[in-house]
């Protein structure tokens, strides 16, 4: 697992800024159920940045992939071990367009 201060490191290498939080729980949903982290764009005062929100009740093995600043771009890898032993990794690919900052999130990508 990453540190925080890493992971923010590494989106501030391709311009962001990210704030990392703990995500609440979902009382209607067993943890198991529960993703073990999101990550999404959110806007303050400041503009937008990456908000990276980590479920503690699960251990997710976050590590960042690739960091590309002249491209303005971070991929992150996130394995869920609370998942089977089958489920590939969650990638998150975090990347400045025209319109803004923007997560592309899939499941089972080749890294």
């Amino acid at each position: 697992m990453i540190s925080t201060t890493d992971l923010a490191n590494a989106f501030e290498q391709v311009g962001a800024r990210a704030r990392i939080s703990p995500m609440g729980m979902d009382l209607r949903v067993q943890p198991a159920d529960q993703p073990g982290i999101t990550v999404t764009v959110a806007t303050d005062h400041r503009g937008p940045y990456f908000l990276v929100r980590l479920n503690y009740t699960c251990v997710v093995d976050l590590r960042v992939v690739k960091v590309e600043p002249e491209n303005f771009e971070l991929v992150l890898s996130a394995d869920d071990w609370g998942n089977a032993i089958d489920v590939p990794p969650r990638v998150f690919r975090c990347v400045a367009a025209p319109g803004g900052w923007f997560v592309e999130s899939e499941s089972g990508a080749n890294l």
